[in-house]
């Protein structure tokens, strides 16, 4: 997996920023030793005409992150209105989720999920 698809699981919250950094810095760093181990193995003139590449960085990281996006929030089974806009604003997509698998209001579902994160602090306190 590359940093681009990393970048994608972290847009749609399928892991958490700690663990995609740590994913992408092992990646650009086995892509640096791969890259370093071509330019060592191969001639100065092949290395430089043929394996040189500008937008690289660009283009896949943008193509990922729309394709990540407009699958979790558009095309997928569970997509919906309401959970792009939890994404977007940096709410608890789990209780959009719940909302819609029970069929019950946004706002019950939000209500019950305080009252329980409540109950588990007053009993752990």
């Amino acid at each position: 997996v590359n940093p681009a698809v990393t970048l994608s699981l972290l847009a749609t919250r399928k892991l958490d920023v700690l663990h995609a950094l740590v994913y992408m810095v092992a990646q650009c760093l086995g892509a640096c030793i791969g890259a370093s181990a071509l330019y060592l193995a191969l001639p100065l003139k092949a290395t430089a005409d043929h394996f040189v590449n500008k937008v690289y960085w660009i283009g896949p990281i943008i193509g990922a992150l729309l394709a990540g996006v407009s699958h979790e929030f558009f095309f997928a089974r569970r997509a919906s209105r309401q959970k792009l806009v939890a994404c977007l604003t940096c709410k608890d997509i789990e209780i959009v989720e719940t909302a819609s698998m029970t069929g019950s209001s946004l706002s019950t579902v939000t209500q019950n999920a305080m009252r329980a994160k409540h109950a588990n602090k007053q009993e752990s306190n």
